[in-house]
């Protein structure tokens, strides 16, 4: 347990009310002076506001926790008026400097387990068994409902890799309604519904699927993974309408080739499957 400062920083620069909230073991100005000549930002941090705290990993934890609903797309910046952040920033450091926050072994779960999900998911390393069963444990016992989900993802995310399918579903469904917990490009995972929605397409689940990707936020993955359900379930004339409508797309018009390759060859598998007399089972109507 490290004791140090938590500080509130602003920035000429910034939109109003945006603010970088951090920890640091050393004196807070130290850490302004520091921030400002490595930035790349050519205005320097202003010191708003710093108070020492007993446990300061915890400290920061707890306050970016709090926070988290005002939190901007870069992890330490919130956008939030500096009256408010200082009462959060303040709060929390009286309590965990009078011991009267929560439990302190449910409290150190909950910060382990954030540090190691930090620590796995910016590291290039590999990691074992021993991590991801480490992980489960801690989740087992956190009570920070954010810290959870977001371990859950980071879970559901590795079977999928590991194409254990089954296990990332069980992860993946402690996550749901709980979507808005997930941090900005959290864990590895590009989209909640649409990383859940490969997770059902590969069990072969195509409607869950369906349902998924159509929440999901990336729109082009969107819009090619609905594109092979309908592939899977044999309308191929619609897959060649989605196909033939995102090749005449000015976003997307540097795959151009790529979705005219792909509508070439469900033209030339529809013939395929009709020259065969089985076209009774597959859409191929407008395939010509």
């Amino acid at each position: 347990m490290k004791s140090g400062f938590i500080y509130i920083l602003s920035n000429d620069l910034f939109m109003p009310n945006l603010y970088k909230i951090g920890k640091t073991t050393r004196d807070p100005n130290f850490r302004v002076k520091e921030l400002s000549s490595v930035s790349g930002i050519p205005v320097d941090f202003h010191m708003e506001f710093s108070e020492w705290v007993s446990d300061v990993d915890l400290a920061e934890l707890q306050v970016h926790l709090e926070l988290e609903e005002h939190r901007a797309s870069n992890k330490e910046f919130f956008k939030v008026s500096l009256k408010a952040a200082r009462s959060v920033v303040r709060g929390v450091c009286d309590r965990i400097n009078s011991k009267k926050s929560i439990d302190k072994k449910l409290t150190s779960s909950d910060a382990e387990l954030f540090r190691m999900i930090e620590i796995v998911k910016n590291s290039r390393q590999t990691y074992g068994a021993y991590t991801v069963d480490k992980i489960k444990g801690l989740i087992e016992k956190s009570i920070v409902e954010s810290v959870v989900v977001n371990a859950c993802y980071f879970l559901a995310m590795h079977y999928f890799y590991e194409g254990d399918f089954k296990e990332a579903l069980i992860y993946f469904n402690r996550v749901k309604y709980k979507e808005h917990f997930l941090e900005r490009g959290s864990t590895g995972g590009g989209d909640f519904f649409y990383d859940k929605g490969r997770c059902y397409f590969y069990l072969g689940r195509l409607n869950q699927a369906s349902y998924c990707f159509k929440k999901s936020q990336l729109e082009l993955e969107k819009e090619i993974s609905i594109a092979e359900i309908n592939v899977a379930q044999g309308r191929l004339a619609e897959a060649i309408a989605i196909y033939e409508r995102l090749k005449k797309s000015k976003r997307y018009s540097y795959l151009e080739c790529l979705f005219d390759a792909r509508v070439g060859l469900l033209k030339n598998l529809g013939k395929i499957l009709s020259s065969f007399h089985i076209n009774q089972h597959v859409e191929v109507s407008g395939v010509k």
